[in-house]
């Protein structure tokens, strides 16, 4: 089990998450520390997809999230994770209350 340093960043869509990851990041590397910024995989899949998922897909797109700030966590000091597991469902479930 990794002790790295996890930083899960909170927030609505367009809101600078990505931005201030990749900030955090660059701010947090110095020399001796190992630091990974975590892209949100909820965007990745929606830019290959060319769509939005479906509600079936959102335990696999946040299982995914999840797994990937893991890995990282494993290999790196501190990790900055532009989005988490929670907001992919916060996300689903805003997105069904609307239809």
């Amino acid at each position: 089990m990794s002790r790295a340093f996890v930083i899960g960043l909170l927030g609505a869509e367009s809101t600078g998450k990505t931005t201030l990851a990749t900030a955090l990041g660059t701010a947090l590397a110095v020399p001796g520390r190992r630091v990974a910024v975590v892209p949100e995989y909820l965007r990745e899949f929606c830019e290959r997809a060319g769509r939005t998922p479906r509600q079936d897909e959102q335990a696999d797109i946040a299982a995914q999230q999840s797994l990937r700030i893991a890995e990282a966590a494993e290999t790196h000091d501190v990790v900055v994770a532009d989005t988490t597991a929670l907001m992919i469902a916060v996300f689903f479930l805003h997105d069904s209350a609307d239809t």
